[in-house]
């Protein structure tokens, strides 16, 4: 789907994206998405073979072959802003008729007290706080729009915020991974005080402590992490399908921490690939 004049569209020479430095080619009919560059290396070792890597800034790919599926793992770096340059840059280059199944494997706190260290959580919706969404005239068709209006109102969020908003993953994604706990995520735009560490200069505890109740469909809010709600959000935009499954390495509520995080991410990674 082509969302862009192209005058307004960065290309380099080679007629390669931008930040990314990629084409239809690199990209799998599954993508892996990580923030993190190091692990693209930790899930491609689990390709049966690859043909193209490529790197730029944060931005790293690698596309091979898995079980006769074409697949790519692709780092976002952190953040909204970041899932908005690649899923752009990416929907840019893929070809007509290619619905692409964006998979994110990432970390996450947990805000359930029930929730273990190292436990795997699939974001059945997320709760996003940010203004991307307003910025395409078409979100109204894309978020839940009934519920999103029910968290402003209901749940004591401050005036000069964003206006709330709660999108679904892929119906088909998630049947992949039915067995792993599932809920909604709330996607932060920052790491200290959107996710209410306390300091001396900011706290809104007391909407964190009410929002917590907010349900759809017995589904509760049970992590943090900090790019979902715009990767669904422009994965439905684009045509595309997307879901975020994470492992939990620290609860906000019991304040424990997981002692072996790689332990916990190559674990992940071994159950997502397992399911595709």
């Amino acid at each position: 789907m082509t969302i862009f004049n192209k005058k307004q569209f960065i290309k380099n020479p080679n007629d390669n994206n931008y930040h990314l430095k990629i084409n239809d080619d690199d990209i799998g009919d599954i993508v892996f998405l990580v923030g993190d560059p190091k692990r693209v290396k930790e899930i491609s070792d689990k390709f049966e073979s690859i043909y193209s890597k490529t790197s730029n800034r944060e931005f790293k790919t690698h596309c091979g072959f898995i079980k006769n599926k074409k697949v790519s793992v692709i780092s976002t770096g952190i953040g909204i802003d970041n899932i908005e340059i690649v899923m752009t840059e990416l929907n840019s280059v893929i070809k007509k008729n290619r619905t692409i199944k964006f998979i994110r494997i990432g970390t996450c706190g947990s805000i359930n007290k029930n929730l273990k260290i190292g436990e795997l959580v699939v974001s059945k919706y997320c709760l996003g706080i940010d203004s991307l969404i307003y910025y395409y005239h078409d979100y109204k068709k894309i978020i839940n729009l009934k519920e999103s209006l029910k968290i402003k109102e209901k749940y004591l969020f401050d005036k000069n915020m964003a206006n709330p908003y709660l999108v679904e993953c892929s119906k088909e994604l998630l049947n992949k991974f039915q067995e792993i706990k599932h809920g909604i995520t709330w996607t932060t735009i920052g790491f200290y005080a959107p996710q209410f560490r306390e300091n001396k200069f900011t706290s809104k505890s007391k909407m964190f402590n009410e929002i917590k109740k907010f349900k759809i469909k017995k589904c509760e809010i049970i992590n943090f992490e900090m790019e979902s709600s715009a990767l669904y959000f422009l994965a439905k935009l684009f045509g595309h399908k997307a879901i975020t499954i994470c492992t939990v390495l620290a609860n906000r509520v019991n304040n424990t921490y997981h002692e072996n995080p790689k332990k916990a991410i190559r674990n992940l990674i071994n159950q997502v690939i397992d399911k595709i």
